[in-house]
């Protein structure tokens, strides 16, 4: 998942914490574009030929099209051929570690609906040109599931950390839920806000990691498929919480492909809780999140 990632539970032995620990590489290894044996490597260069799959990289499948229908396409994993094309081919931890692609694999298109799923053979086929980046979806959805398996092992919470992405369950022992920190993009030493999350999971998109130059332009990581370039946005970076990590994932990145107003009413309008931070250093507050700092902070510079 080229991340970090800290594995917090509280009530829960060593053991079971070790256990998670090697539940996230696994996952990892199920669903690593840059892993030629993964099953999404498998899946992208089958031809449109339907392919054995695990029961959670259907999971997997299933949760990105329900973020493409609920973003109305803006989430859209099927990126992957010009987050490739753009620069992004190898992982910012091994570049040895390459994403290969068939040559007729296609750009962003509306098609995921188009996936075959067959739960009875566990098998998923893709039409053919169809190819996905599980990207930050995949890190949400390990997160969730190790949170969930930790709580069920026994833990009275959980939090498992992919990057700064967060999924959590269960209860703290102070009661007050986990600290959360929002820190600057312009500089991640410094934290601009904390505030407490009880369940779920929080996302940060951001257009300044992940990036770098072609051709004198730098580029990010966040495909708009409107263009099927690197999102022309407002927004340095996008903090999003929801009832799950992998649905963080899905609204921050579509936030962040909004830009910042846009944005703000796309996350007023689900009643989600989020901060925007522009590249201009402007920081606005959906009026949900606000009102937990009882503040009248709702757009402010920083």
């Amino acid at each position: 998942m080229a991340t970090w990632v800290d594995i917090m539970a509280f009530g829960a032995s060593r053991e079971a914490v070790d256990g998670a620990l090697e539940r996230v590489h696994g996952l990892e290894k199920l669903w690593s574009r840059f892993l030629p044996t993964s099953d999404v490597s498998r899946l992208n260069a089958a031809l449109g030929d339907p392919v054995a799959v695990s029961t959670n990289t259907i999971l997997l499948i299933k949760m990105m099209q329900e973020g493409h229908r609920l973003s109305a396409g803006r989430f859209d994993p099927s990126i992957l051929p010009a987050l490739v094309g753009s620069g992004y081919y190898a992982s910012i931890n091994d570049r040895g570690a390459v994403t290969l692609l068939p040559a007729d694999a296609e750009s962003a298109g509306c098609r995921m609906d188009a996936i075959v799923i067959d739960e009875t053979l566990s098998t998923v086929q893709f039409p053919r040109g169809l190819s996905l980046d599980p990207g930050g979806i995949g890190k949400g959805l390990a997160g969730d599931l190790v949170v969930a398996e930790l709580l069920a092992a026994g833990a009275s919470g959980a939090m498992v950390n992919l990057g700064g992405d967060l999924a959590i369950g269960g209860s703290t022992p102070d009661g007050r839920g986990w600290p959360v920190q929002i820190t600057d993009p312009h500089h991640v030493d410094e934290a601009l806000l904390e505030f407490c999350v009880s369940a779920g999971g929080v996302a940060t998109s951001s257009s300044k990691t992940r990036t770098w130059t072609t051709g004198g332009e730098t580029r990010h990581h966040t495909i708009d498929p409107a263009t099927n370039a690197s999102a022309a946005t407002d927004i340095a970076s996008v903090t999003v919480t929801a009832g799950s990590a992998a649905e963080a994932e899905i609204h921050a990145t579509t936030t962040l492909i909004l830009g910042s107003q846009d944005g703000l009413d796309y996350l007023e309008s689900r009643s989600l809780h989020g901060v925007i931070v522009a590249n201009n250093r402007r920081l606005v507050a959906t009026q949900s999140l606000a009102s937990q700092w009882h503040s009248t902070l709702q757009e402010t510079s920083i």
